[in-house]
Order: structure tokens, then sequence, then C-alpha cells
């Protein structure tokens, strides 16, 4: 993993809300928000979350994903291009929701883990910026 990548994937864990992009079989786009991820100690970013139900189908057609994150402080953040390299189910509610089960149908009922490999970052802000990749210096 280059240092770029790892200090973006430092920054998202860093973060108490991430947001994952993903696209279903037409291309149309999904925006899926979670809480901070972790790392693995290969620098995959971890997620655990009940994840809504678009995200999973989703991923299980297209495997690539934009994950971002923005420090509002300091309005600089990133946006880091990956691709889900395994999914598990890690948490199950029982389904059972007796007289409220029309009223929560289809709101989430496992929770996820995804496991993500980034392999491109560039800058993220709601200020003037690129979508150039960043890069290390000893990488060009």
């Amino acid at each position: 993993m280059n240092r770029m990548i790892r200090t973006a994937c430092e920054f998202l864990v860093s973060q108490n809300q991430v947001y994952i992009a993903s696209t279903d079989a037409r291309g149309y786009p999904h925006l899926a928000v979670a809480q901070g991820p972790t790392l693995s100690p290969n620098g995959f970013l971890v997620f655990e979350e009940w994840f809504c139900p678009a995200t999973i189908l989703n991923l299980r057609t297209n495997p690539k994903v934009v994950v971002a994150a923005i420090d509002r402080k300091t309005s600089m953040g990133y946006h880091a291009r990956g691709a889900v390299v395994q999914t598990e189910e890690n948490a199950m509610l029982n389904g059972f929701v007796g007289s409220r089960e029309e009223e929560l149908r289809g709101l989430p009922q496992i929770r996820w883990r995804l496991i993500i490999e980034i392999d491109e970052v560039m800058d993220f802000s709601d200020a003037f910026h690129n979508d150039l990749p960043l890069e290390n210096p000893s990488d060009v």
C-alpha cells in the first residue's frame, strides 16, 4: 500500500461518519452512510454496519465502491476508490416485529462486515479542488 492510500485510509478511520457509494446493474448510484471503518493489518478498510439492502444488492453485481469523508473544520477530506473483497453477515435480527411488520419492512435486518481494498485516492473538499489521483512523489 502506498503512503497516500494509507494516509487516506487512516483519515477515513478517524471520521465518525463516512459515505459509501455503490451502483446497481443499470449503473444507478446508491449512497450509504456508515460509521468510520477500522483498518485491517493488511491495510483494508473494514466496515461493520447495518447496511440497507440496496447497498448489499449492488455489491453482489458490482464490488467497486467509493468511500468518502470530509472534516468539516478544515473542509478537507478524501475520496477513495476501491473494491469490496469480502462480505460477511455478522449479526442478524430475528425478523419478528409483530404488529409493526408492515411499518418496518425493508429496513436492514443484517449487520454486514465489508472489507474494502482501496486502490486510488483523491482530495475531497467542499472548496475548489481537482479530481486527480494523489500520488506519492516516489511513485511517479
